[in-house]
């Protein structure tokens, strides 16, 4: 009976699964798959559904009251609600949802790595195909997306000037599925001990960092290695000198492989061209210092306390930038600040910072001790990761909201299921 009773919440943990991820991998194109927000954003409800078999009813944890109380805070003087814009709203909310009933749920994670890659994958494939046909691209598929005026422009721009954008609106939306892949693939290299399954991985990683060159975008990138890297040392590192040369080995073969394809492949330079031909930092930073760093500055100063309310500055920050288009301020400190205050970004930064080191400090001995199967060391070491790249990406990117905080709640959700207790140790099917 328990085994009939783990294959149908399995089942349905895998429904859920993909109802979210088929949502986080259109993200910029879902007026075309799902037609409609409506749509879309009632799959997603149907996705909280289909986990809720696999709910366990136990105690309420630090862990809930932290992200019961940031949904309050969400919800509070909410501007998005005030502008009527309830499906921006929604989105967050479900986010903490997914938080607090995944928590309290077990066996998903195995579906969870495998429709990941799947859709990683699939992107990044895609990403290949159209950046070597850019007329059947730029003619065929992008019309498909209804883009109109800035963001038809932007997309022609980028593709012209040789960078990869695949089936999304923008490269950086790429650049997100490419870091959450690469950060899997990465997490697998670590834990897997076959050589076999090494060789593959590691060619997988060499072409994901390829397209990743190919896509231009440099923080995705570094912050991905950054994260892989201190996961690497907080995880798997062990102090021995064997384990540290392999590393650097590792490190030093990847890098000779990108200089030697930046010299047969002339776009990998772009890559590099980005650093290199920013003559201030208002250029490496693609001018977010004056058109959205300053603003959040001065939003921030005329309420410092409590904050302009959640999603403010976009409603706010035309009115001290030239940038005509509506944005958030690529980097969610400063945003949480002008947004929710000193009070509420303290708050935040302590939910950030209470998930990371929990993370370190109880699972750190555990990875070898007590948990053995390797789907389940994978995910700790790829959330580890997610958790690291979400806190570097947050100071130059918009990781509190859309698809990177999506992902982020995935990792964060598995982490409270260990610390709190509520997983069983042992596989519920793949």
């Amino acid at each position: 009976m328990n085994i009939l009773r783990e294959k149908y919440t399995i089942k349905y943990s895998t429904m859920g699964v993909l109802a979210f991820l088929l949502f986080l991998y259109s993200y910029s194109v879902r007026g075309l798959i799902y037609h409609s927000d409506k749509i879309a954003f009632g799959t997603l409800l149907l996705g909280l559904v289909f986990f809720l078999p696999s709910f366990r009813k136990t105690s309420i944890s630090v862990c809930d009251v932290i992200w019961i109380l940031a949904m309050f805070l969400i919800t509070f003087r909410n501007q998005d609600l005030a502008h009527k814009n309830y499906y921006a709203y929604l989105e967050t909310i479900i986010c903490v949802v997914l938080v607090l009933i995944l928590s309290r749920c077990w066996g998903w994670h195995n579906s969870f790595i495998k429709i990941t890659l799947f859709f990683g994958f699939i992107h990044m494939i895609m990403g290949f195909v159209f950046y070597f046909v850019p007329d059947f691209y730029l003619s065929k598929v992008v019309p498909l997306m209804g883009l109109e005026g800035y963001w038809l422009n932007r997309i022609r721009l980028m593709v012209r000037s040789g960078f990869m954008v695949g089936f999304t609106t923008h490269h950086s939306t790429l650049g997100i599925y490419f870091s959450i892949l690469t950060m899997m693939l990465l997490s697998m290299r670590f834990i897997k001990k076959d050589k076999k399954g090494k060789m593959k991985t590691d060619i997988a990683i060499a072409i994901a960092i390829f397209a990743f060159f190919l896509n231009g975008k440099r923080g995705p990138l570094v912050f991905a290695i950054v994260s892989a890297t201190v996961a690497y040392f907080l995880c798997i590192y062990k102090g021995s000198i064997s384990g540290f040369v392999r590393f650097v080995i590792f490190i030093c073969a990847m890098c000779v492989l990108l200089i030697v394809l930046s010299r047969s492949v002339p776009a990998v330079s772009n890559f590099f061209a980005r650093f290199i031909g920013s003559r201030n930092f208002n250029e490496l930073s693609n001018g977010r210092l004056t058109d959205l760093w300053f603003p959040a500055i001065r939003i921030f100063l005329q309420s410092p306390i409590i904050g302009i309310g959640w999603r403010g500055f976009i409603y706010s920050f035309h009115s001290y930038s030239s940038m005509v288009q509506d944005n958030n301020v690529h980097n969610i400190y400063l945003q949480l600040l002008c947004e929710t205050g000193v009070l509420g970004t303290t708050f935040f930064i302590f939910i950030f910072g209470f998930t990371f080191f929990k993370t370190i400090c109880i699972l750190r001995n555990r990875l070898d001790s007590t948990i053995q199967d390797d789907q389940e060391r994978i995910m700790i070491v790829f959330s580890i990761m997610v958790q690291t790249f979400f806190l570097l990406e947050g100071l130059v990117g918009n990781t509190l909201y859309g698809l990177t905080f999506f992902i982020y709640c995935f990792s964060v959700a598995f982490i409270y299921s260990i610390i709190s207790g509520r997983a069983k140790h042992n596989t519920l099917g793949g």
